[in-house]
């Protein structure tokens, strides 16, 4: 018994000692991963949490539409005035009495040309309403049909003389628009007139409607 003894130390002390690193060897596993698991790294910087994003979406841009441009320019040539869409005469047309017929006089000749020469200028001008207005002497229908005749005379003279037919529209108002009451001479001879409007600029309303 001594001897086997003696033979099975050595042996007994060898287990012992791996006993004790295979001990040691867990310990430090266990050891390093409590470390792990117990904390992060002290050296690895610790993030911020990425904000929300805003429920409330940005405003939609819109390019702001930039205003029509201003109508052109119509001007005065001449002797001739503008008040508003009129274009006032400096003087008063004449027709051979009860008839479309220019007289023919150096005056109507000015006052014709310088119409002529306001839709020259004004190219813009697309329609130019020629009036014809009468008194209330005689039938209605009679003065009715003498002003159309002299709208229509003067847009004719002004066809002949270049102005493209186009851009001209004769209209008579008979008795139905008096300047004063039809009381006397004086106010009669004021009603028998021709008026000259701007109707449209560049084909459209040239009073904006």
């Amino acid at each position: 018994m001594r001897g086997l003894n003696k033979a099975v130390v050595p042996v007994l002390g060898m287990l012992g000692m791996m006993t004790l690193g295979i001990g040691l060897a867990s310990s430090g596993c266990k050891g390093e991963a409590m470390a792990h698991i117990g904390g992060g790294d002290p050296t690895t910087p610790t993030q911020s949490a990425t904000p929300p994003p805003d429920p409330t979406p940005p405003p939609a841009t819109t390019s702001a539409t930039p205003p029509p441009p201003d109508p052109p320019k119509v001007i005065a040539i001449g002797k001739l005035k503008l008040d508003g869409n009129k274009v006032t005469l400096p003087g008063e047309l004449e027709f051979a009495t009860g008839s479309a017929t220019i007289a023919k006089t150096q005056a109507n000749t000015d006052l014709l040309n310088q119409i002529k020469d306001f839709m020259t200028q004004n190219t813009h001008v697309t329609m130019l309403r020629v009036e014809g207005h009468t008194d209330d002497q005689g039938p209605k229908a009679m003065n009715q049909k003498l002003s159309d005749n002299r709208a229509a005379a003067v847009v004719a003279w002004l066809v002949a003389n270049g102005i493209d037919k186009g851009r001209l529209h004769p209209v008579g108002y008979g008795m139905d628009k008096p300047l004063v009451p039809n009381t006397s001479a004086a106010n009669r001879a004021q009603n028998r007139r021709m008026e000259v409007h701007v109707e449209t600029i560049d084909g459209k309303p040239a009073d904006g409607s």
